[in-house]
């Protein structure tokens, strides 16, 4: 029954792992101070959502021992991570007068603290379960992990769009994998 389990776990923390959003690069024209600080800001608000993207492939791993007090304290430091996450992103405010990156930001950290609260908390119920769980039941399991990828990918996509028009704005790239 393990390894029915496993493979959504794999497919979902490589997807995590690999998703994140990069950090900056100048690009070769002319470099201004608005520039510099602009990457300066992207770096710091994608530290702040690293730390959180860490504590959900935690999760996903405590998931994997099939442990419920391993599962509990995994939950546990998610909820403090992106608690500390928003904290950190409002106290970083606004980047020159505009909020919208930060506004970006909350809703990625958002999208996380859904993904906990809804299909990877449905997703906890099976897999603590897992010895009597049932053909539905595992088909079930499987549909979680695929609206989970699915909210992902879109809270992503939508971030990243917005982060590349932000870099393009203020002479940047963005270096890393491209979503």
């Amino acid at each position: 029954m393990k390894r029915k389990l496993l493979f959504p776990v794999i497919l979902f923390l490589q997807i995590v792992l690999f998703a994140s959003p990069a950090i900056s690069s100048p690009l070769n024209a002319k470099l201004t101070d608005d520039t510099d600080d602009a990457i300066e800001y992207n770096d710091k608000m994608i530290a702040i959502q690293i730390e959180v993207d860490n504590c959900i492939v935690y999760l996903l791993d405590a998931i994997e021992t099939g442990k419920k007090f391993i599962i509990k304290g995994a939950i546990k430091e998610c909820n403090i991570s992106i608690k500390q996450a928003k904290k950190d992103i409002k106290k970083m405010g606004d980047f020159q007068g505009d909020d919208e990156y930060q506004l970006k930001m909350l809703d990625l950290i958002a999208m996380y603290e859904d993904l906990i609260k809804t299909e990877i908390s449905d997703i906890i119920d099976l897999a603590l379960n897992e010895e009597e769980l049932s053909d539905e039941d595992f088909e079930s399991y499987y549909n979680l992990y695929d609206k989970a990828l699915v909210k992902y990918d879109e809270g992503f996509a939508e971030f990243f769009e917005f982060q590349y028009k932000f870099a393009d704005k203020y002479g940047f790239t963005i270096e890393g994998d491209e979503y």
